[in-house]
């Protein structure tokens, strides 16, 4: 009987401790995305990127990563623009699109962003949102692309 509430007591304890071990990380992390100077942020892309690789059930961690892509990415804009857009993606968003997970539960969503030049070798698409993005030079080298994202694309591979 007293092995048994040890070894419920020491799960609890691993349980614990485990939780303590990302969510420090995580908070960490989201810290630095709100800073202002870029080398913060990239490293807060870097902590977030290692705890979805350490804890993959971690799913919020590339949640996040998805958001912060959203909110940084500059539009896209197929008219006549009041100000030139970038030719490649800042360096914080281009970290944050080469994540190494991708959450099922809630797809990369990168619709209607201006992501010329992006870095997307190997990536896995599969379920992206990409209606209107635009791709204009981007490395699409082995990426994979299956499930809705291919509406309005033109996809009849696998990967590409």
């Amino acid at each position: 009987m007293g092995a048994g509430i040890t070894l419920l007591y020491t799960a609890r304890t691993y349980r614990l401790t485990r939780r303590g071990q990302i969510t420090d990380p995580f908070t960490k992390a989201l810290e630095r995305l709100g800073s202002s100077e870029i080398y913060v942020r990239i490293g807060g892309i870097l902590a977030l990127k290692q705890i979805v690789q350490d804890a993959p059930e971690q799913a919020d961690a590339a949640r996040v990563l998805g958001h912060f892509i959203r909110h940084r990415a500059p539009k896209a804009n197929f008219g006549p623009a009041d100000e030139p857009l970038p030719a490649e993606p800042a360096a914080d968003v281009q970290a944050a699109l080469t994540r190494t997970h991708v959450d099922p539960r809630e797809p990369l969503d990168l619709h209607g962003l201006h992501l010329a030049g992006a870095q997307l070798r190997q990536a896995d698409l599969t379920r992206a949102h990409l209606r209107g993005a635009m791709l204009t030079e981007a490395e699409l080298d082995g990426a994979t692309f299956t499930g809705p994202t291919c509406v309005g694309l033109t996809c009849r591979m696998q990967s590409i």
